[in-house]
C-alpha cells in the first residue's frame, strides 16, 4: 500500500490506493459530535467509498495496533464515538456529516453512489412473513430522509423511527432504542441481517435470528457495519390529529398527587378519571408521544392510528412547511446561543422557547383544526431540520409494570407519575437554574427482544426524555438538573414491591448521572444488564469462533474506553 500526500489547510489529505481503490484520509482533524459532549482528535479520519475501502482501514488499524469506530450525522451524545489517537470511519463526506441542512441529506438518492448510501430489495429473499412484508437492504449511511423518499415511491415502509430524517441507517440502529407506539419494539428488532468488516477486515454477514439478539444491536463492537436488511410493512397511512391539550388533562396525575406550584390544575376526581381514560386511549394508539414546552398551561399531544385507505392522503409536511420548519430550527439554534438571550435566567429562556414552539407546533396559533391523513413514513418524520437545532438530551426507559387488578393492562400510574414527577422537578427548579429550557417529551413502547436494549424484559415502556439548550450545559445547570430526575424516574417499584429496571437510552446523555450513589456505568454493568452483559458477550463468542476472532480481538480494535468498561473489564 502506497499513499500519496497534499496539503489542504491545516490538514493532511493521503489518498490510499490498494489495487486500484482510492479513498481520503484526513489526519488529526478535530472531531465534535452534534450534542456538543464528546470532543477528540482521532489520528486518522477515513471516509471510505466501497467496501474494500473499510476492509483496508480495518487491517491497517490492526496492523498499527489503533482502534476504529465509524459514525455518521453525530447525534450520539453519550461517549460511543473512537477515541484521541485512534481511527474514525465516517461513512459520510464531513460536508454532510457536520453540516445543517436537511436537504443535503438527500445526497444518499441524488449524490454520488457509494456502496454505503443504497437501497435494494434483496434479489435472493424479499418476501417476509406475508405478502404484507418485505425486506430491504440498505447501506449504512442511507439518511431517513433518501429513506422517506424511497419508501413513498416504493410503497414500503418502516412502522417505527426516529424523528429526524437527518441520520443514517447505521446511526439510528446502533443504539437499540428508537421506536414509538405501545404495539412496537425497537427500530433494531426489525433487522433481518447485519453486514460488517470484522476483526480480521473479512466481510460477514449475521442473519441467525438468535444471533441478531445480539449482532444487530452491538455498538459497534462486532465491527464497521456496512448495510443492515430490514423488515418492512406495506404503506399505511396516518391520521394525523395533533392537539393542545390543558397540562392537568393531558396525562392527569395519579389519583392523590401533590400538585406542584405554578401548575393550573384545577380537576375534580371525576373529571380527573375521565381524563385519565382518555390518556390511556391515546396511549394505546399506533403511535403516541406528549411534549410539555417549558412552564406552558397546554401539552402538545401526537397520537395518532394507521389506516390502509390512501385516500385523501397528502404530502405532509408540505414543500413550504418544511422550509418554514427549517427556517424555524435555524433561528431557534441562532437565539439560543445569542449572549443576549443566554444572559437571561433560564426559565426565560424556557418560557421563550416554550411559547413559541407551541404556537407554531399543529394546528399552529390554535388554528385550522383538522385531521391529515399522510404516508405513515411522513407520519414518523411528522418535523424537519431538527439537525439545525442543536441540544442536551437526558432519556431513561422505565417498565410499565401490569395493573395490580388486571395483569393485561399496563400500570399507567407509573408513566404518570414519572411525567409528574418531571413537572415538579421542572417547577421547583424554575427560579433557581431553570435548567430545562425546550421541552419534555414521553413516548410508549413495548418490549425488545435485542439482548442490550433498555427496554429488554419490559412488557411495556415509557420512554421520557428532556431537552435543552447549549447554555444549560455551560452556565452548570443541567447535569443538577438531570440527576434530579434520575434520583426521581429510579425510585420506582412494581405493585409488589421490587424496584424497577430502569436504563438509560444508550445514544443520550447519562455518563455523569447516577442511580443509588453508584455511577451510572458501574449501575448498568453490576445492576441493570447484570444479566445481559454475560449473555452478549457469549453470543458474540460464538460468533466469533465461527468467523476467526476473539472477544480480545474486539476490545483491541473496535472498543473505546466506555465499552472497555462495559464489557471487557
Amino acid at each position: 500500500m502506497e499513499a500519496r500526500t497534499q496539503k489542504s489547510g491545516s490538514m493532511t489529505v493521503i489518498g490510499v490506493e490498494d489495487g486500484g481503490e482510492k479513498m481520503t484520509i484526513l489526519t488529526d482533524v478535530d472531531f465534535d459530535n452534534w450534542g456538543g459532549t464528546v470532543s477528540n482528535i482521532p489520528s486518522i479520519t477515513c471516509i471510505p467509498t466501497k467496501v474494500t475501502e473499510v476492509q483496508q482501514i480495518v487491517k491497517m488499524a490492526k496492523q498499527q495496533g489503533k482502534r476504529v469506530r465509524a459514525a455518521g450525522f453525530r447525534h450520539t451524545w453519550s461517549n460511543m464515538y473512537s477515541d484521541n489517537g485512534d481511527m474514525l470511519v465516517s461513512l459520510l463526506s464531513l460536508e454532510i456529516a457536520t453540516g445543517s441542512s436537511a436537504e443535503v441529506t438527500a445526497d444518499a438518492i441524488d449524490g454520488k453512489p457509494t456502496d454505503f448510501n443504497q437501497i435494494e430489495i434483496p434479489k435472493t429473499f424479499t418476501a417476509a412473513s406475508d405478502g404484507d412484508k418485505m425486506l430491504v437492504r440498505v447501506g449504512a449511511a442511507v439518511s431517513n430522509e433518501a429513506f422517506r423518499r424511497w419508501s413513498l415511491k416504493s410503497g414500503w415502509s418502516l412502522p417505527i423511527n426516529v424523528i429526524m430524517v437527518e441520520i443514517t441507517a447505521g446511526g439510528a440502529n446502533a443504539p437499540i432504542c428508537h421506536g414509538a407506539g405501545i404495539t412496537h419494539d425497537t427500530l433494531s428488532d426489525l433487522v433481518r441481517q447485519i453486514e460488517y468488516v470484522d476483526a480480521n477486515g473479512d466481510v460477514q454477514a449475521i442473519s441467525d435470528p438468535e444471533k441478531l439478539k445480539a449482532a444487530a444491536g452491538a455498538f459497534g463492537l462486532l465491527g464497521i457495519v456496512t448495510h443492515i436488511t430490514l423488515e418492512l410493512d406495506k404503506m399505511t397511512y396516518a391520521n394525523l390529529a395533533p392537539e393542545k391539550t390543558a397540562v392537568g388533562s393531558a396525562i392527569p396525575p395519579p389519583a392523590g398527587y401533590k400538585i406542584p406550584e405554578g401548575i393550573s390544575y384545577n380537576l375534580s376526581e371525576d373529571q380527573r378519571q375521565t381524563a385519565e381514560s382518555a390518556f390511556i386511549e391515546k396511549a394505546k394508539s399506533f403511535y403516541s408521544e406528549w411534549f410539555w414546552y417549558p412552564y406552558n398551561p397546554r401539552v402538545w399531544v401526537n397520537c395518532w392510528n394507521n389506516t390502509p385507505d390512501k385516500k385523501g392522503s397528502v404530502e405532509y409536511p408540505s414543500p413550504a412547511a418544511t422550509l418554514v420548519q427549517w427556517l424555524e430550527s435555524s433561528a431557534a439554534d441562532c437565539i439560543n446561543k445569542e449572549e443576549w438571550f443566554t444572559s437571561q435566567p433560564g426559565w426565560k429562556q424556557g418560557v421563550f422557547n416554550g411559547k413559541f414552539a407551541m404556537a407554531l407546533m399543529p394546528p399552529p396559533f390554535g388554528l385550522f383544526h383538522k385531521t391529515r391523513k399522510t404516508a405513515l413514513i411522513n407520519g414518523l418524520h411528522f418535523r424537519r431540520g431538527i439537525q439545525n437545532f442543536h441540544v442536551r438530551c437526558f432519556e431513561l426507559s422505565i417498565p410499565i409494570p401490569a395493573s395490580s387488578t388486571n395483569p393485561e393492562e399496563p400500570d399507567w400510574s407509573i408513566v404518570q407519575r414519572a411525567w409528574w414527577d418531571a413537572l415538579t422537578v421542572t417547577q421547583e427548579d424554575k427560579l433557581q437554574t431553570g435548567a430545562l429550557r425546550i421541552v419534555l417529551e414521553l413516548r410508549i413502547m413495548r418490549s425488545s427482544e435485542i439482548i442490550m436494549a433498555p427496554q429488554g424484559g419490559n412488557k411495556w415502556t415509557a420512554c421520557i426524555e428532556v431537552i435543552s439548550n447549549f447554555a444549560s450545559g455551560h452556565d452548570g445547570s443541567w447535569k443538577p438538573f438531570i440527576q434530579k430526575l434520575a434520583d426521581a424516574w429510579t425510585s420506582y417499584k412494581t405493585p409488589d414491591g421490587k424496584p424497577l429496571n430502569v436504563r438509560p437510552h444508550w445514544a443520550k446523555e447519562w455518563e455523569d448521572t447516577t442511580i443509588g450513589g453508584m455511577e451510572m456505568k458501574q449501575y448498568l454493568k453490576e445492576v441493570a444488564y447484570d444479566t445481559q452483559i454475560p449473555q452478549f458477550k457469549e453470543v458474540l463468542t460464538t460468533i466469533g469462533a465461527a468467523q476467526g476472532w476473539g472477544l480480545d480481538d474486539l476490545r483491541k480494535i473496535f472498543s473505546n474506553p466506555l465499552l472497555d468498561y462495559l464489557y471487557f473489564e
